[in-house]
């Protein structure tokens, strides 16, 4: 019986896995968005996305991460729970009674990037339509952003160059590039770089121990 139990496949590997990346990425705790609450050792943010929970949270029609957001600064976001997988994730779907409310995928969608799997971490994707024009954004939670372009650029009239580092408060900010046109990323520069291994299976990782 031993070594047959010895050979079943371990059932929560896929939470485990999850765990170690969490922490590879932030080896500091750090307040996150959570569904589940699985990083016990970080504050909290949002509410525990079981179907009762969401079910509550709906019933009031009221989005409630932006006010979450401003309060707490959680630069960290676990996707969890499917319903913050699917309010994330492009082409994933839950049932209309496990969904976010639009106001707050929209809100999340803006502020968070994924980083490895269902790890997502405070940062902007902005478009900039033409060289040399300068284009607004909004940061959610304030810190120390870096920047993704392959070329500088100038965040509030200041020159940051490629992967270079910017503390930016919560609040509007202007960003302008003389040689960028598509999108260019701003990270939280809090974040080390993803794990080597591939991410849990989404659907593996939520029926993980039932």
């Amino acid at each position: 019986m031993v070594n047959n139990a010895r050979r079943l496949p371990d059932a929560i590997a896929p939470q485990r896995a999850t765990l170690d990346a969490v922490h590879a990425v932030s080896p500091e705790p750090v307040p996150y968005i959570h569904g589940y609450g699985v990083v016990a050792s970080f504050p909290r943010t949002g509410f525990f996305m079981s179907s009762w929970g969401v079910s509550r949270y709906r019933e009031t029609g009221l989005p409630v991460f932006r006010d979450l957001v401003a309060k707490a600064q959680p630069p960290l976001l676990l996707a969890d729970s499917p319903s913050l997988y699917a309010a994330l994730v492009p082409d994933v779907t839950v049932v209309p009674e496990r969904a976010l409310l639009p106001a707050d995928i929209a809100f999340l969608k803006d502020n968070y990037l994924q980083h490895w799997g269902m790890i997502f971490v405070a940062g902007k994707a902005i478009e900039l339509p033409a060289p040399g024009e300068k284009v607004a954004f909004g940061i959610a939670v304030a810190g120390d952003y870096r920047l993704e372009s392959g070329m500088p650029a100038q965040i509030d009239g200041k020159e940051l160059a490629s992967e270079g580092v910017v503390t930016l408060a919560a609040g509007t900010h202007a960003i302008l590039a003389d040689r960028i046109t598509g999108p260019v990323t701003l990270r939280w520069a809090g974040a080390l770089p993803a794990p080597d291994t591939a991410p849990a299976d989404i659907w593996a990782f939520f029926s993980a121990g039932n």
